[in-house]
């Protein structure tokens, strides 16, 4: 790359402004490509400065594009790669207002974290799990039956037509068995498919010890839970309009689900339900979902025009007609809508 001979030839239609004093350093900060892109120094890596035009592509790109993360994994992933001033506040407000992301959201819980199992060396604990069922693909699979490595946090998923003892004992001699070898502890729920006596038999057999999460306390074996979850939302944002497809997604899930253990993001101890006031755009809860595939949340917004002491409120919609009946807070949740950030005409 070459030294920018003029950066007030580039700054108009790249940065957008000149008049930050930052960029009169930029002789040493700044380089342009022979194809004329401009790239900007930040510690001892170049990294490419978008246009104006590019970024919200951009954005799309490392938000969408790499299964909905939150915040700051997407804001981490975009900074390997590009600066521009404020592409921070961009990023968030980009997934704040990511509408997927939003519909597809849990309502915040006043709980705390479960603590992490302790292990202390690779193959020492496996968790295992199914996810669904899901809408039947073409291929018809209808589960997703999912290993965790513990002390790695290594996935290994596989779709399949069904959730029982023999698909259980098949998954775990053919993908973990024949791949890894000897495992001493295998965690799991207590779901028939695997306290049936096949499954027993095959971790006799293999001389592993098969562990069983506390009843109906799932969390018990938290990080194929946390898994779990994060491959089966990132599946629904990615097929909300061709449900037939999801198991061709799963090789990508699981893929930028292993990339983003760099970028993960630390769980708040208690996590708080936003105030919802007079004014805010809301969405309500789904309460008659088909399907595994359908979102948590209606893909309608309404508007609050009045709330009670007893946490209800009144809605309108889109039309401006208001809802016959009050919705209490616990239904609701804020919808950020997303800005349109309008470019400045670039004087020729």
């Amino acid at each position: 790359m070459s030294d920018i001979p003029n950066l007030e030839d580039h700054c108009s239609a790249v940065l957008g402004d000149c008049t930050d004093k930052k960029t009169k350093s930029i002789g040493t900060r700044y380089r342009l490509n022979e194809e004329g892109d401009l790239f900007r120094k930040i510690g001892d890596r170049f990294v490419k400065v978008p246009t104006i035009h590019e970024r919200a592509l951009l954005l799309k790109e490392v938000h969408d594009g790499h299964g909905h993360y939150g915040q700051d994994a997407t804001w981490k992933r975009l900074y390997l790669q590009y600066w521009w001033p404020k592409a921070y506040e961009e990023t968030k407000n980009y997934v704040k207002s990511c509408v997927p992301c939003q519909l597809f959201a849990n309502l915040p819980e006043n709980l705390p974290v479960v603590g992490k199992v302790p292990v202390n060396h690779l193959f020492e604990r496996f968790g295992i799990d199914y996810i669904g069922p899901f809408p039947e693909s073409r291929s018809g699979n209808k589960y997703i039956i999912m290993a965790i490595e513990y002390f790695t946090n290594w996935p290994v998923a596989k779709a399949v037509k069904k959730a029982d003892s023999e698909t259980t004992v098949k998954f775990l001699y053919e993908e973990i068995f024949c791949n890894f070898g000897p495992v001493e502890k295998i965690l799991s729920d207590n779901g028939s498919h695997f306290t049936s006596k096949e499954v027993e038999e095959f971790a006799k057999y293999v001389n592993t010890r098969h562990q069983f999460s506390a009843p109906y306390k799932p969390s018990t074996n938290g990080k194929v839970e946390h898994v779990n979850n994060v491959i089966a939302k990132g599946i629904k944002k990615m097929v909300m309009n061709n449900k037939k497809n999801w198991n061709t997604l799963l090789p990508a899930m699981l893929q930028v689900n292993q990339e983003e253990e760099i970028f993960k993001e630390e769980e708040p101890l208690i996590k708080k339900s936003a105030r919802i006031e007079i004014g805010d755009h809301v969405i309500m809860k789904n309460y008659l979902k088909k399907d595994k595939l359908d979102s948590a949340f209606k893909n309608k917004v309404f508007t609050v025009i009045d709330k009670f002491h007893n946490n209800t409120f009144v809605l309108v919609n889109d039309e401006g007609v208001k809802l016959k009946r009050a919705i209490n807070g616990a239904h609701l949740k804020n919808f950020v809508q997303r800005q349109v950030v309008n470019s400045k005409l670039i004087k020729k």
